[in-house]
């Protein structure tokens, strides 16, 4: 007969849908107490449920003589409970490289857990992860991040039992049964953030607020309700803009106090997309960057990256510069722009409609094309970037190529490796401005097309 806290679990595992008749389930064993109980209260609903059993044990090799224990004891454990034992032992220290211990310890363990499930056979991963486990993780999210983010009851193939009951009630079980299990002694150690809340600050809250754990596990869950509403929303945003990177279409959300979620959900999926992620600090920074909408302005993110407000978008690039030193003779055909998006075209009219016809398609829509004459090309000339102090005289203008890139709305982020065309003279031609008056006259020879095409 199934005890008060038995029938917990067992109410946990049918209504979070977590095991199934005949499922092989692999519990994570550290040998402390909450997987110790995990263990055994699965074992004893396993006829209930029909399933079989087997245990893992992750050697992290952190702790020494303490760690050699901790596996021992498991090992000990599982034969005195006739339940297949499984066991690993990696250094973790050494594969830290600069990342917190903690982090790095989690990832090494649910992939070794996987490994072993995969060469056994088995379908579900069961971790002992409490109530009490989830409200500590509630309340850093809250304080690192300002996210309610929670331990969810079941993610994949890993299952959770014991998340709806109490640290308290497990060691009342364990007591019970007469329950033996190993304790880390790191879990003293109140440097680390969790285990500062858990001795200090919980048992605190709990003398004021008896039921701190189930609220705080409501308002994960009801935060967790919005944020997949959001979610949704951000699917319909992006369904609906061809460009989600529209400065027009993140203003509208940016202004709109109601619609702050949906536009942290696209900015991330932009950021995503482009290889970086997004924190709550720099997505304030952005936010308000967007609502500005002032070109050039930007913020830096993660991986290197930066969020740049372009004319009319937003522009997710390197933070690094580019390199825009580059000094290329132009020659007939294709001419690629080193570490750019820019390739220059210089053709007769016959070459121009056969390279579109190769491609079987239209030239990207933002190439620049222009026509001229064959004894200009004779002169030497070559492309290199915008150098400080450019003027030409165009269309019987003469200003700064800086201040015509700001005219024609030229992003910012595309200006450095920008390619100029020149001669021993100076300028010949700007892409989409036009060719220096001085050549524009020249009328000899035979009509070449010069073409600039950016790559989207």
């Amino acid at each position: 007969m199934l005890n008060k806290f038995e029938k917990k679990v067992l109410s946990a595992i049918q209504a979070y849908s977590m095991l199934d008749s005949g499922d092989h389930v692999l519990v994570g064993l550290s040998g402390g107490k909450d997987s110790a109980v995990l263990l055994y209260v699965l074992r004893s609903l396993s006829s209930v449920l029909g399933i079989s059993l087997s245990a893992f044990h992750l050697n992290h090799m952190i702790r020494g003589e303490e760690a050699e224990r901790d596996a021992l004891f498991s090992k000990e454990l599982c034969q005195k409970l006739d339940v297949p034992f499984y066991t690993e032992s990696i250094d973790v220290p050494s594969l830290a490289d600069g990342r917190g211990l903690e982090a790095v310890a989690r990832d090494v363990r649910y992939r070794a857990l996987d490994r072993c499930s995969r060469s056994i056979g088995a379908n579900k991963i069961a971790t002992a992860h409490t109530l009490s486990d989830n409200t500590e993780t509630l309340m850093i999210s809250l304080i690192r991040s300002g996210t309610l983010s929670q331990i969810p009851a079941v993610r994949g193939n890993i299952v959770r039992p014991l998340i709806e009951t109490t640290t308290e009630e497990v060691l009342l079980y364990a007591e019970e049964k007469n329950i033996t299990y190993v304790t880390d002694s790191t879990n003293a150690d109140t440097d680390y953030l969790r285990n500062f809340l858990r001795l200090a600050i919980l048992p605190e809250l709990r003398l004021k607020q008896e039921s701190i754990d189930n609220t705080l596990c409501k308002a994960g869950k009801i935060y967790a309700s919005y944020k997949a509403l959001a979610s949704r929303l951000a699917d319909e945003y992006f369904e609906k803009n061809e460009i989600p990177e529209s400065l027009d279409s993140l203003k509208t959300l940016a202004l709109d106090s109601t619609m702050y979620a949906v536009l942290y959900c696209v900015l991330s999926r932009i950021c995503e997309l482009n290889g970086t992620s997004l924190t709550y600090e720099r997505f304030e920074a952005l936010c308000q960057m967007i609502a500005e909408g002032q070109v050039g302005k930007s913020v830096s993110l993660s991986s290197g990256k930066r969020a740049l407000i372009g004319y009319g978008k937003l522009i997710v690039e390197d933070a690094t510069d580019v390199s825009s030193d580059y000094r290329i003779s132009l020659r007939r055909g294709k001419n690629d722009i080193p570490s750019s998006p820019y390739t220059v075209y210089l053709e007769t009219e016959d070459e121009r409609k056969q390279r579109v016809l190769d491609r079987q398609q239209k030239i990207n829509k933002k190439t620049k094309i222009i026509q001229i004459n064959g004894s200009i090309i004779t002169n030497g000339l070559y492309l290199r970037p915008k150098l400080d102090g450019d003027k030409f005289r165009c269309r019987g203008i003469t200003r700064s190529v800086k201040k015509f890139f700001i005219d024609s709305k030229l992003d910012r982020a595309l200006r450095d490796t920008f390619p100029i065309l020149c001669d021993s003279e100076g300028i010949v031609w700007v892409a989409g401005i036009g060719l220096a008056d001085r050549v524009a006259e020249v009328k000899d020879g035979e009509l070449f097309y010069l073409s600039l095409e950016i790559k989207e």
